[in-house]
């Protein structure tokens, strides 16, 4: 099958007299301005700030009026921060299989840097390449690194790193997070803001359009893009320009033409041969806003995550007739599927590591993917015509077994692709995929998408398909490329930003049936899955005369459109017309033509729009009716169709046990019609409401938090059953800040519903609404809450029961204390002995200040009979004396080692420039740092005298024990 694909493709654009060589690419004038993008910014107070112009790194000391160039002699910049005259930025190249990375540091505004090679990532997953990187220090010795992993944008992988000393070392305490898709803004033109008040801020300002000599094809486009800083001094109300450095009139400005003919040249029956540029986006805008850019940028194709079990954005506006729409606009599409990843990720779904069941799952998914590409439109009523890319992210290719699982599943989603007569194609990473391997198969895919990044982050006009690394220009060279040119940032075009990742194509790309839904309810189009949103013009549609009289509304509607839905359990469904463009009525009904029963039917619940909920059964049809009161001559209907929605009771997600995050974009949610009101905290029922349900295993405390969420929450904790909740806990506003945070005890197998919602005001007076992104913390805590620096290792000690917190009413840790010699005794010896250990009861017979009653005085004798201290002088233990970091040391070698241990000699130094090589713990303290316990206290210094607190004795316990969550 697969050599009459190609047959037929090469066979068409040798009859077209294409060329099938590499294609010249279209540069940039050639006064052209020195920098073409403003990648990074801020602003620590009123006049100091930096900007990241491409790869040159510029400081101001008077509010941007005038700037320094402070760039450390690096390679490529990543990521920078500062604080004051302290800064830092992260520096990284290419390497062998992945990346390298420094640390370029300054102590005086960047007059000065100096760069050591650091260690993130631990040697096994060197092979992982960075999308992009964020960089924050709290003070001079702690800070954190984010490294968001290089994937699809329908990804979102990253790992976290923390430094204690400056960053001269870094501890990973975040592994291949996978975390929801990052959603850019899209705003009209300002692509981020950074307010230092509430009046006065920063942002990065972006326009860009375009002009073509032929508006089908976008050939000889015209394209100039500005982009500015901008400072507010009232809160966003107006904004000015911020010159700038080393730009005409302190504005970046880049035009570009570019002259290539876009003309498609046929392929199968769905697909074209294509060459221009696309976007890759999670969650494919509305049909207004791809318009503006079909207008007004230089892209043409379009990427559609059309499904997989491992699609993480829901791309509810896909349906049949909203890809006509987009495609009469002009836009091609890269169909992509995500399913099972490499079998040695962490993806949550992956690919078996045997080889046979790896084909067979190759084969289910393509399956899958060409059943949901012909209810799209996609292919022939029979599924042939198309092209579907499989998404297979990085991975360790240097696991055999792995990487022949891989090639395996690849063999049997290529295989059966071309059986059923489609285009088999393949998204992945030139080097971390093993496309070279994949090209080197018997039957190696028809297509590619390569993903392979430039260090820029814009949009490119001299971006190619040639030359990507490890992968050969000979595989794969006859117009079957597309290469992912650069990762995750925002473009401006015509007004409108969205969130994409850049490609250029010169490959094959999909294109739907021409034709919408019929108005008819003999046809009406059917509701596959959900949940689903379909757009379309409904100006032809007409009312037929056996039209139901809507019992909502006087006699039959107008415009009358029909779906039909048939689910498979019997929950609540939500039906909107949100969107849409004109007054709309929502009817459901069940029966036959002639016979209908309504089920629901509403008008302008939301203004004009409407909304429906009604509670289905499993294996009924239900026919849903969108109309209109009066005739209407043009208009666009949107309908989403949810059954069940996390924002509604029924499909309530279950939370993962503590310690756990969810995070969720809520922007989309509404409320259902029978949300519980909170009276007991004085809550109306909040808006875009959203629900989770909890059964723990075991009976205790827990605290539930919302910080670090973007608009304004509340929680309510309810037991029971839809229509007879009870309240468990409810807080708004917890510590004087929009977020919320509630202390409860829970009952083992006891189920409790959690729901969260954007304030809604009180019962007697409610507020906007408009959701956001939410951050949901379940921890052990009250005082620990997810977004404490240090809440993983604590709730890593409190699980492994070395402590059960310093009080109750509500749970508390006690972070910022310090550690008692008492308190000490009892961390070690669980950490010794593990946590169902006791010891003896106290003699009081071994230290003078150590009673027999003493709380902790078995727990210090025992300390003592294992060697790990001998007390404090003069046959005291001292134990309430606050342990110092020098004296932690000691307990920690002796603890981890033994009693017999000591370390080795000091040497000629001992690494801290505030230890002298005489000091009485120096050997420890050495010790303790070539262990990797501990890097100190900034990075310089130790810090020997300082106390350790709560926090800081989790982080060492932690790493001492190799302790880890069960």
């Amino acid at each position: 099958m697969k050599t009459n694909i190609l047959f037929r493709i090469l066979v068409v654009l040798l009859l077209l007299n294409l060329p099938l060589s590499i294609p010249a690419q279209a540069q940039g004038q050639a006064d052209a301005p020195a920098f073409t993008e403003l990648r990074d910014f801020d602003f620590d107070s009123p006049t100091q700030g930096w900007v990241l112009l491409d790869n040159q790194l510029f400081r101001t000391t008077d509010g941007g009026a005038t700037w320094d160039e402070v760039t450390p002699a690096a390679a490529h910049i990543a990521a920078v921060t500062f604080l004051s005259a302290d800064g830092w930025a992260v520096l990284t190249e290419a390497a062998e299989g992945g990346a390298a990375y420094s640390l370029a540091r300054t102590r005086d505004a960047g007059a000065t840097w100096q760069t050591q090679p650091i260690t993130l990532f631990a040697a096994e997953d060197a092979w992982i390449q960075p999308k992009s990187i964020r960089i924050q220090f709290n003070d001079s010795r702690h800070g954190t690194i984010h490294i968001q992993h290089a994937t699809s944008a329908n990804f979102n992988i990253q790992s976290a790193f923390v430094t204690e000393d400056g960053g001269l070392t870094w501890k990973q305490v975040e592994a291949g997070v996978e975390m929801p898709p990052e959603r850019q803004p899209e705003e009209a033109d300002l692509l981020r803001r950074d307010m230092l008040t509430d009046s006065l801020g920063w942002a990065k300002s972006q326009s860009g359009n375009c002009s073509f000599g032929d508006a089908v094809t976008k050939s000889d486009a015209d394209c100039t893009q500005e982009t500015r800083l901008v400072k507010t001094t009232d809160g966003g109300k107006s904004w000015q320009t911020v010159p700038l450095p080393q730009t005409a009139n302190g504005i970046l400005e880049r035009h570009v033409t570019q002259s290539e003919t876009n003309i498609p040249q046929p392929g199968l029956a769905y697909t074209q041969i294509w060459v221009g540029q696309g976007v890759d986006i999670c969650e494919i805008p509305n049909l207004g806003k791809l318009q503006a850019w079909w207008s007004n940028s230089p892209y043409t194709a379009v990427n559609l995550y059309i499904g997989g079990d491992a699609r993480a954005c829901d791309n509810v506006n896909l349906s049949k007739s909203f890809l006509v729409q987009l495609n009469q606009q002009g836009w091609k599409f890269i169909p992509t599927w995500v399913g099972p990843q490499a079998a040695c990720t962490g993806y949550s779904v992956r690919m078996s590591y045997d080889p046979v069941t790896a084909y067979l799952q190759g084969i289910s998914e393509a399956n899958d993917a060409l059943t949901v590409a012909a209810q799209l439109g996609l292919t022939e009523a029979d599924q042939t015509g198309t092209v579907i890319y499989y998404d297979l992210e990085a991975y360790d290719t240097s696991n055999t077994a792995c990487k022949n699982a891989a090639l395996a599943f690849i063999k049997g989603w290529t295989d059966q692709m071309e059986a059923a007569g489609d285009v088999s194609a393949l998204y992945g990473a030139s080097c971390a995929s093993a496309l070279t391997d994949v090209g080197n198969l018997a039957n190696p895919p028809d297509a590619i998408w390569i993903a392979n990044w430039y260090f820029n982050y814009e949009y490119n006009p001299s971006a190619t398909v040639w030359n990507t690394a490890c992968l050969s220009n000979s595989y794969w060279p006859n117009h079957q490329r597309i290469r992912q040119y650069t990762g995750g940032h925002t473009e401006t075009w015509g007004g409108i930003a969205i969130g994409v990742d850049s490609n250029v194509l010169d490959g094959v790309v999909a294109v739907p049936a021409q034709g919408l839904v019929s108005d008819a309810f003999a046809s009406a189009s059917v509701i596959s899955t959900t949940p689903y949103v379909d757009a379309q013009v409904i100006g032809a549609a007409t009312s037929e005369a056996n039209d139901p009289i809507l019992p909502c509304s006087a006699g039959q509607g107008h415009n009358s459109v029909w779906y039909r839905f048939t689910p498979t359990s019997s929950e609540r469904m939500l039906i909107r017309t949100l969107g849409s463009t004109y007054d709309t009525i929502l009817a459901v009904w069940t029966g036959s033509a002639g016979s209908l029963t309504n089920q629901a039917c509403n008008d302008n619940f939301n203004g004009q729009q409407a909304e429906v909920q009604v509670d289905v059964v499993a294996g009924t049809t239900y026919f849903i009716e969108a109309a209109s009161p009066s005739a209407v001559g043009a208009g666009t209907l949107v309908i989403s169709v949810f059954q069940p929605a996390q924002d509604d009771f029924n499909g309530a997600k279950v939370l993962a046990p503590k310690p756990s995050t969810a995070s969720l974009n809520t922007t989309t949610t509404g409320v259902s019609n029978d949300d519980p009101a909170a009276p007991g905290c004085g809550l109306a029922p909040g808006s875009n409401s959203v629900w989770y349900k909890f059964t723990p295993a075991a009976s205790g405390p827990v605290s539930l938090d919302t910080f670090s969420s973007n608009y304004d929450t509340y929680i309510a904790v309810w037991s029971g059953a839809r229509g007879s909740l009870s309240v468990v806990a409810c807080n708004d506003d917890m510590a004087g800040g929009q977020q919320s945070q509630v202390d409860l005890s829970l009952t083992s197998g006891a189920t409790y519903y959690i729901e969260v919602a954007q304030y809604n005001g009180t019962v007697s007076a409610p507020q906007a609404v408009g959701g956001g992104t939410l951050k949901l913390h379940l921890t052990s805590f009250h005082d620990v809450p997810g977004t404490h620096w240090a809440w993983s290792w604590i709730e890593t000690l409190a699980a492994n029961a070395i402590t059960g917190g310093c009080g109750t009413e509500p749970m508390s840790y006690c972070p910022n204390n310090g550690v008692t010699r008492a308190q000490m005794a009892v961390f070690l010896e669980r950490g010794m002995h593990g946590p169902a250990f006791n010891p003896p009861e106290a003699t009081g017979a071994i230290f003078l200040d150590i009673p027999a009653d003493h709380w902790a005085g078995g727990w210090i004798e025992q300390l003592a009979t294992d060697g790990v201290t001998g007390g404090c002088g003069n046959g005291n233990y001292c134990p309430g004396q606050i342990v110092t970091r020098a004296q932690m040391a000691v307990f920690l070698l002796r603890a981890k080692h033994g009693p017999d241990y000591l370390p080795p000699d000091v040497g000629a130094e001992t690494g801290f420039a505030d230890v002298a090589v005489d000091f009485w713990a120096a050997a420890w303290i050495k010790q303790l740092a070539a262990e990797g316990i501990t890097g100190g206290c900034d990075a310089e210094n130790y810090c020997p005298g300082d106390p350790v607190t709560r926090a800081q004795m989790a982080v060492f316990l932690t790493t001492t024990f190799n302790l880890a969550l069960p």
